[in-house]
């Protein structure tokens, strides 16, 4: 069993909430799924919004006590495998807060109907676009999928924080339709259905259907809210779950009228989706997700301008058949029901529904890192001799002719595989973090032999037994399991194939003051690794100046007057002969990492062979430990 938490933003009385999430509920328990469901906001936080009998303030304290109650509910977050969000777990906070304190410890996946993005970048306080234009793209970044209502929403996503992206739309449940029997109201009904916030957009078109009244015998019913329309003869109904789906059936037209902005474009057309459910016809503005529900002249109208809206109504009162309702009514059942729907879900929570094997801050850490370090000032030469230190000990000589197919596990910013890429068939680049594969992907562009995939080592998505080497260099003791990453690796290769690996070692090989010394300075790192990303970035780049620095400039000085031995000895004096802006990246590495590991020979070499490698290798140079092991 998979345990679920879903965050939806409203309790079940909040239509969006209801329909993307709720109703699916029953159908991910049948189906291996533990869900426990915490909303946001209450019964009382709707009912005060939406009724202009309470006060602002009363609102106010609602949404408080609101925000301090889903403080508590997240306060186990740990205990579920998988998390699904209504869009943000709160709104108007800025994302280093929600990401710092709350989505770092969660596998989520985030779920939008609106373009909720626009309230914070087209806001008409600037403070708050300043504050927040960014926060949705910044929280999407971690997330494990973002599932998007329309695809509007879908490409905002794509560009904007390159995510593994999949569209659900907003379901209906047809059959509770098909369960209601209403006859048609003996008057011509236009009905429209939805919230306060939006019937603006029917006070838009008040004067085309003030035309169309003063032609034909009819009413409008609003559903849900009021609008100001004079001249239109106008029922207002206040919704309830029992009698909307009666107040659609028994109307011969539905409308949906919007404005073509940012706002609107977002929106993933349930009104329509009703009214196909409730088998009539439809005219609704061409804006977003409307020009692919509505198919012009089959099961409604598209309506671009006021004279449109008039004459598309007369035509369909001129012409009242079953027949655009039923059109509107298969493509409801086979597009936009929850049989349709519930599938697509379901695969999507099974492929995340278990923490991947990464620590999610650490991953957004390094996308921040190879952004910043992507390696494009430092000489070619001197990344490739530290290539050459790493694959001192690799077999080239038994990969097949043209190099084979291999990957690259954890790619960071392509750095290794740039000298790779020339001398094999095929090479995957494999990293848990979009920013490092989009730095990646820029580097590398020249090479047309690579594949990237944004994976974990527990997600690799190749057959098993295809690969015919891998490696992975300084990226397995920042993960929480290294032994599952080698297991999982070792499935994926085939027999024969090497696999090279570098990891952090425990100074096994050296006096034991030096032990002493990485202690003393583990402590700082634990400290430094929890501040915020700039901070450490400037508490790294003095370290590295401060340290790193004089210590390998007095290796150098020690070297060339030829005393190697004491060389050797000196901390750091692998740096000699490299570069400030390596110093100023590796300590970043070192320093800025919560999640670290190190390994001694004898523990590489166990994990290698209890993994099924043979004949482990292990490099007599820095850095250590450098190990290679074929697969038996």
């Amino acid at each position: 069993m998979v345990n679920l938490l879903i965050l939806p933003r409203y309790s079940k009385m909040g239509a969006s909430s209801r329909y993307r999430l709720y109703n699916y509920t029953d159908y991910l328990e049948s189906n291996g799924f533990t869900c426990t469901v915490k909303p946001l906001f209450s019964n009382k936080y709707l009912t005060y919004s939406y009724s202009y009998s309470y006060s602002y303030l009363a609102r106010i304290v609602e949404a408080v006590r609101c925000y301090v109650k889903r403080v508590k509910d997240l306060y186990n977050i740990k205990e579920y495998d998988l998390v699904l969000i209504e869009k943000e777990v709160f709104p108007f906070i800025p994302a280093w807060l929600e990401n710092y304190f709350f989505l770092s410890r969660m596998n989520y996946i985030l779920d939008y109907d609106d373009a909720i993005f626009h309230r914070y970048d087209c806001h008409k306080n600037k403070i708050i676009q300043l504050l927040l234009s960014q926060k949705i793209p910044d929280i999407a970044r971690n997330a494990a999928c973002v599932i998007s209502g329309n695809q509007y929403i879908s490409d905002y996503f794509y560009k904007h924080a390159q995510k593994d992206r999949v569209i659900i739309p907003t379901a209906i449940n047809v059959e509770s339709y098909d369960q209601i029997s209403v006859e048609k109201n003996r008057q011509f009904t236009i009905v429209w259905i939805g919230t306060p916030s939006t019937s603006k957009y029917v006070e838009n078109i008040s004067d085309s259907l003030r035309k169309v009244f003063e032609k034909i015998d009819g009413k409008l019913v609003m559903i849900g809210a009021k609008a100001t329309l004079p001249g239109v003869p106008v029922e207002f109904i206040k919704w309830s779950k029992d009698n909307e789906i009666k107040y659609l059936k028994s109307a011969h037209v539905g409308i949906m009228p919007l404005s073509d902005q940012y706002w609107e474009r977002g929106k993933c057309g349930f009104k329509l989706i009703q009214y196909m459910a409730s088998r009539i016809p439809m005219v609704a503005s061409p804006v977003g997700v409307n020009s692919s529900i509505v198919e012009h002249g089959i099961n409604g109208y598209l309506a671009n301008t006021p004279d449109d809206w008039v004459n598309f109504l007369c035509k369909v009162y001129s012409a009242i058949t079953d027949d655009m309702g039923a059109k509107g009514y298969e493509r409801a059942v086979s597009c936009y029901s929850y049989t349709h729907t519930s599938p697509i879900l379901l695969q999507v929570l099974k492929l995340h529904g278990r923490e991947r094997n990464i620590d999610r801050r650490v991953v957004s850490d390094f996308g921040k890192e190879w952004t910043l370090y992507n390696n494009d000032k430092v000489l070619i030469l001197s990344m490739k001799e530290i290539w050459k230190d790493y694959f001192s000990i690799f077999p080239w000589n038994i990969l097949p002719k043209d190099g084979g197919v291999g990957m690259d596990i954890g790619c960071g910013s392509g750095r290794w595989a740039e000298f790779i890429a020339p001398k094999v068939k095929k090479l995957y680049l494999v990293d848990p973090s979009i920013d490092a594969i989009n730095v990646a992907k820029n580097k590398l562009s020249k090479f047309n032999n690579l594949e990237f995939m944004v994976a974990s080592t527990d997600t690799l998505l190749v057959d098993n037994e295809t690969l015919d080497f891998a490696y992975s260099l300084g990226v397995l003791h920042h993960i929480p399991d290294i032994n599952q990453s080698f297991h999982s690796i070792a499935s994926k290769l085939k027999k024969g194939a090497p696999f090279l690996v570098y990891l952090y070692y425990s100074f096994d090989n050296k006096p034991k003051w030096y032990y002493f010394i990485w202690k003393a300075s583990d402590y700082f790192r634990k400290i430094i690794s929890y501040l915020p990303f700039r901070l450490k970035v400037y508490i790294s780049k003095l370290i590295a100046i401060t340290v790193y620095w004089p210590l390998s400039r007095l290796s150098y000085l020690i070297g060339s007057l030829g005393l190697q031995g004491i060389k050797e000895k000196i901390p750091l004096n692998y740096y000699s002969n490299k570069s400030v802006y390596i110093m100023k990246n590796d300590a970043l590495d070192r320093f800025g990492t919560k999640l670290e590991h190190r390994l001694s020979k004898d523990e590489i070499k166990t994990l290698f062979v209890s993994n099924g490698f043979i004949d482990v290798k292990f490099s007599d140079r820095e850095p250590y430990w450098c190990a290679c092991g074929i697969k038996k």
